[in-house]
């Protein structure tokens, strides 16, 4: 990914892993290898927060760029609706790191609503804290902020 992403010719991008490589610890992720620094190895041990992490990102987020597949982000069944293609990626709402929903937005004065179309069900949790990330995204924009469901998906567990 990062050989792809930056556009270096592949031996020029295993040069640069292989002078950092000393510094990383390789982890597995879902049966995927991936590294982080010696140094942040502590956060491993550190408990996991029970409630869901939710953010809401917009289109073209970093998060969803960059990357030769998206699998641990966006399950290649929802891909089309995340990336329809043509270079487009939707605004997108994250799980615990995972797309569950695209969202569409509206605004009007000082008010701005957001249609949520979520691709599962989803927890009590997880709808109080869309609603606080949509708050939040009103209190940054500095307007009156609410959300809706675009679709019958939305249920409560």
């Amino acid at each position: 990914d990062f050989q792809t992403w930056s556009g270096l010719p592949v031996a020029e991008a295993r040069a640069g892993y292989e002078a950092i490589a000393p510094e990383l610890l390789e982890v597995q992720v879902d049966g995927t290898p991936m590294w982080l620094p010696k140094d942040r190895a502590d956060w491993l041990d550190q408990p996991r927060d029970t409630q869901p992490v939710v953010k809401i990102l917009g289109a073209f987020d970093t998060y969803l760029l960059g990357y030769r597949t998206r699998d641990l982000d966006v399950s290649p069944a929802l891909m089309k609706r995340v990336h329809p293609g043509g270079g487009i990626i939707r605004p997108t709402i994250l799980i615990d790191g995972h797309a569950v929903a695209i969202w569409t937005r509206k605004r009007s004065g000082r008010k701005m609503s957001i249609t949520v179309s979520p691709f599962e069900k989803l927890s009590n949790e997880a709808h109080a804290a869309v609603d606080a990330e949509v708050q939040d995204v009103g209190r940054y924009l500095g307007v009156e902020a609410s959300w809706s469901v675009g679709q019958d998906l939305w249920t409560r567990e």
